[in-house]
């Protein structure tokens, strides 16, 4: 689909045992907020969501894609279904497919289970006769959750860290427990595989490795759990040889692990807030940049405005542009680099906006506001971008009070003979014998003249309600000029001409309708279109056709682009949509 943004699930393994783990992924070729997984109760969370973000260019053309993974592990065996992800791209909610995952009943030796599952100590997984009786190992052993602040304000990030601290020889077999960060946005940090250090707790020198990292942002106000996590491990634990007393041995024991968890104070954000607040919360600074300052009607500019700053930037859009109405505006494309730095989110979204004015005219494009709540100050700052003036020339000039057209057609009135003539007081007529009242010819000249005045004046109305009533012309004119602007798109499909062939088709097709429905040019917007064509009953997959036409068309005609369509089959839609609009 051209131009359209594709939400995909996919699944590391199909098949696996009740002991090992798979990887889910969700991934989106395009931009996209407001993530929301399915439901995974019927498996173990061990990690995710882990996002990542991709932009390239390629041959001047830009494509981007973003991607959501979890890291999973059944609780029973069987066959599960994976109901469908859903996020929200340019204003429409798309939804993955379904997946199926057979889960055996045989488990899987704990070396192939380990290799997919994080190991903070960098090294495989040895078999061991690990003893089912749990022992005390004292203090050796802690895990504690960390955050980088407890005290913090709506949308504000912080940054929960699960460590291990450890004195003994461990191997961590399987998480137990995993937190759901409830009330919070979550984005998984990637861990090093090797990570172990010498560190202290409570003054003791002991081994560290950090298991899990995540940034975390409320969501809401109030007092907001961090969960516990739970770990099963093995424990070497030295014993004392009985034969000999001389030599010390050990055995291996089973422990379970388990965090603390940590209660946040969320701050509710201040009521004061600007009418174009969109929920970003940091530190930012906004640019904006014009391509061009003059252009001709019906030709693209394009308007950049790039947000910059540490924050949530994943979790805000932009607001609305505020163009004059004769600027049709294109849905923005969205490029983003974020990266995490320290306890949250640094990097840019930039939003590039494409703009077709069509009159000719001087516009003025108003700035743009933009404000955020910045924890630091404990207040709302508004930023703005520079104002620019747009000069169009070409094409039509709209003004104010345009004048309506009027289709009277003016004659010139002739008088035969002279203005006055002289009475003769002799005249050629001769008496006539029979008399004129009351016969056929009497009757007769006064019916024929009174017959002919009725029919003018009923021809003159008629005349003068089409004359005057302008729609009512359009309306009968537009097939006409459709057919006109169609062959000539038909001449520059033969002459391979595919701007031309373009322009004359969106005017053919955007003409009829105007004429059809009595819509100006100037008001000819899609969204004014499509309200148009609701309210005269045009069934949806006819209006879905039209909208979608409107869009290639005008995308070939004033952005660079490449479809596999043939025009042939363009032209064929074209003729395709006129005659169903004329049916309807």
């Amino acid at each position: 689909v051209l131009y359209g943004q594709e939400f995909k699930a996919s699944l590391s393994h199909n098949k696996v045992a009740i002991n090992q783990n798979f990887k889910i992924t969700f991934e989106i070729n395009g931009s996209g907020s407001r993530f929301s997984a399915p439901d995974f109760s019927m498996f173990q969370v061990l990690g995710g969501p882990n996002q990542s973000s991709k932009v390239s260019y390629v041959n001047g053309k830009m494509t981007q894609s973003k991607s959501f993974s979890y890291t999973l592990r059944p609780r029973a065996s069987g066959t599960f279904s994976i109901g469908k992800a859903s996020i929200l791209c340019n204003g429409k909610n798309l939804s993955t497919q379904t997946l199926n995952i057979a889960v055996s009943k045989e488990k899987v030796k704990q070396q192939q289970t380990q290799q997919n599952t994080h190991d903070p100590f960098g090294r495989r997984q040895n078999k061991t006769n690990a003893s089912t009786n749990q022992v005390n190992v004292g203090d050796g052993i802690h895990l504690v959750l960390n955050v980088s602040r407890s005290s913090l304000y709506q949308g504000e990030q912080l940054l929960a860290v699960y460590k291990i601290y450890f004195d003994k020889q461990i191997q961590i077999n399987d998480y137990n427990m995993m937190p759901k960060f409830k009330g919070f946005w979550s984005q998984e940090i990637k861990v090093p595989d090797n990570n172990v250090k010498r560190d202290k707790y409570k003054g003791k020198v002991c081994n560290s490795a950090v298991l899990k990292k995540v940034l975390l942002t409320p969501q809401k106000s109030g007092k907001l759990v961090i969960d516990k996590m739970g770990i099963d491990m093995t424990v070497q634990v030295q014993t004392r040889n009985s034969g000999w007393g001389f030599f010390n041995s050990y055995r291996n024991v089973t422990l379970k692990e388990t965090s603390n968890k940590i209660i946040a104070n969320v701050k509710q954000l201040p009521k004061n807030k600007p009418q174009d607040f969109n929920g970003a919360v940091g530190s930012f600074s906004i640019s904006s940049k014009l391509n061009k300052t003059e252009t001709k009607a019906n030709e693209a500019v394009s308007l950049n405005i790039k947000v910059k700053g540490t924050g949530n930037l994943n979790l805000f859009s932009m607001p609305k542009l505020d163009m004059p109405s004769d600027i049709e505006t294109y849905d923005p494309k969205l490029t983003e680099s974020i990266k995490v730095s320290g306890n949250r989110n640094t990097g840019y979204k930039s939003f590039e906006y494409l703009l077709i004015p069509r009159f000719a005219g001087e516009y003025k494009i108003s700035p743009l506001s933009f404000s955020y709540f910045d924890p630091s100050k404990k207040k709302y700052i508004t930023l703005k971008t520079q104002a620019y003036n747009l000069l169009v020339s070409g094409g039509e000039e709209k003004s104010e009070s345009r004048a309506s057209y009027s289709y009277n057609s003016k004659e010139e009135v002739s008088l035969l003979g002279k203005d006055i003539l002289y009475i003769k007081k002799k005249s050629g007529f001769k008496k006539k014998e029979s008399a004129l009242f009351g016969s056929g010819l009497f009757y007769s000249l006064i019916l024929i003249p009174l017959t002919l005045l009725i029919a003018f004046i009923v021809l003159l109305n008629k005349q003068r309600a089409m004359s005057s009533n302008k729609a009512l012309l359009r309306r009968s004119k537009a097939g006409k000029l459709a057919k006109k602007h169609l062959k000539k798109a038909s001449k520059y499909l033969k002459e391979d001409k595919s701007i031309l062939f373009y322009d004359a088709l969106s005017k053919g097709v955007i003409g009829y309708i105007g004429n059809k429905f009595n819509i100006d040019l100037s008001d000819a917007s899609k969204g004014n279109i499509k309200k148009v064509l609701t309210e005269h009953k045009v069934d949806e997959e006819t209006l879905i056709e039209i909208i979608s036409f409107i869009e290639l068309s005008d995308l070939i005609r004033y952005a660079p682009a490449t479809i596999n369509e043939p025009m042939s089959d363009t032209l064929l839609k074209a003729g395709n949509i006129i005659e169903k609009i004329e049916k309807a």
